[in-house]
């Protein structure tokens, strides 16, 4: 269709015939722009195109995982044993940060605090 400056868009037409209270034949004619819709359409294609890429890129962690029993290190596929954190960085979108949950505060660093205060009285 064609708008009044002129610009061209897509749009969808309903027609309809019909008789009124009256008695008398009608019609009717429904034009729907259909340039948002495409917008959005076409914001999808782009995402879905993104996210297909980045579905692609990606090195998804599975199968078994050699890792050491002692310090938790992981060897990596030059037979190099690496730190979980970096490994699994190298493999997966993702950040560490790092806490202390309870059960190892209340095994791990508490008793060391008590052993440090009982040091310094």
């Amino acid at each position: 269709m064609r708008r009044k400056d002129g610009s061209e868009f897509a749009a969808v037409l309903s027609s309809a015939v019909y008789t009124d209270s009256s008695g008398e034949q009608r019609s009717s004619l429904f034009v729907w722009d259909l340039t948002e819709q495409a917008q959005r359409e076409e914001a999808l294609r782009v995402m879905n195109a993104e996210l297909s890429r980045t579905l692609a890129e990606a090195q998804p962690l599975q199968g078994m995982l050699p890792i050491c029993a002692s310090c938790k290190r992981i060897r990596n596929n030059e037979h190099a044993w690496q730190p979980v954190e970096e490994y699994i960085a190298a493999h997966a979108p993702v950040q560490f940060t790092h806490s202390i949950c309870p059960t190892c505060y209340e095994h791990q660093v508490r008793p060391d605090l008590e052993q440090l205060r009982g040091r310094t009285t």
